[in-house]
């Protein structure tokens, strides 16, 4: 399953800094298009200032999707996908987050 995080916040109105601000993340990942001083607002700015001064890491990642070699040997790239979705549904479930 979705081991790799203990929590997903999908944000509406609430700002990232507050979020941050009340979980303390070990890490908080954004995407990479946000690495770059010149594609970020002053919210995320300063949810990633306060993320690095409560002790927190900051990962910018791409959400490149990898699949696990014997998935690859074993099941159609369709079966895979609709696993990666269960998956996802089930993780947003557990979180109490409405993924339909």
């Amino acid at each position: 399953m979705l081991d790799i995080a203990d929590l997903i916040v999908c944000l509406d109105k609430e700002e990232l800094s507050t979020v941050v601000k009340k979980i303390k993340p070990k890490v908080l990942v954004l995407g990479k298009e946000k690495e770059s001083l010149n594609n970020i607002n002053n919210e995320i700015e300063k949810a990633i200032n306060l993320q690095k001064r409560q002790g927190g890491q900051v990962e910018f990642r791409t959400g490149d999707v990898n699949y696990a070699s014997a998935d690859l040997f074993s099941k159609t790239e369709r079966e895979i996908e609709k696993k990666r979705k269960e998956e996802f549904r089930l993780a947003c479930k557990k979180q109490n987050i409405n993924a339909d």
